[in-house]
């Protein structure tokens, strides 16, 4: 049964670590390990039943296409969530551009608008990218590195949009923050730190 355990580590190794692949990979080890009681109680050789259990497992790409199959719709639906929340930010941001609004805030509505199209849009940008490297992707294993990305994203974006809205807080530092360099390289920072902080 070690020739079989070997030969299942490999092929997992060439996969992304995520939630899903650990998953397979206990189910297909358990499977094996119950028709290895069944092979042997038919007699058969300790080589020969491990080669028939490896046959039966299958190859590395027949397991990135089982996983595959599950995340995938997922992906999609996650991408087409990015994708209409990015649509929507632009369109405020094309109707505070160019049409009248009657209250007073439409300077401070474009400003976050404006932020937001930057931050959505790099997520939907390395979702899609993450789409079509599968079976590798983009992934932080460890878990408080996750947490510590996804706290740290929701913290600049909110801070991005709190200067933007009340500059007077520190007049110093939202006239550093609001330079349209440094504000597109926090939106876009965030957005990658909220895509590798919410990925499992």
């Amino acid at each position: 049964m070690q020739k079989v355990k070997c030969y299942l580590d490999e092929m997992f190794q060439e996969l992304p670590k995520s939630k899903r692949a650990k998953e397979l990979k206990a189910e297909i080890l358990s499977n094996m390990e119950e028709r290895y009681q069944e092979l042997t109680e038919q007699n058969k050789k300790q080589a020969e039943i491990e080669n028939q259990l490896i046959v039966e497992i299958g190859t590395a790409q027949e397991i990135r296409e089982n996983i595959n199959l599950v995340s995938t719709k997922n992906k999609v639906v996650e991408i087409g969530i990015y994708l209409m929340l990015l649509v929507g930010t632009i369109f405020l941001l094309f109707a505070t551009h160019n049409f009248d609004i009657s209250f007073g805030y439409k300077v401070v509505i474009l400003n976050v608008a404006h932020h937001l199209t930057y931050f959505f849009g790099t997520i939907f940008v390395l979702n899609v990218i993450n789409l079509l490297i599968r079976p590798k992707e983009i992934f932080v294993e460890n878990k408080r590195s996750r947490i510590a990305c996804f706290v740290l994203s929701v913290i600049l974006i909110l801070s991005l949009i709190t200067i933007s809205i009340h500059p007077t807080i520190s007049m110093n530092l939202a006239r550093f923050v609001l330079q349209p360099y440094n504000v597109v390289l926090i939106a876009v920072l965030s957005g990658i730190l909220f895509f590798l902080g919410s990925r499992k």
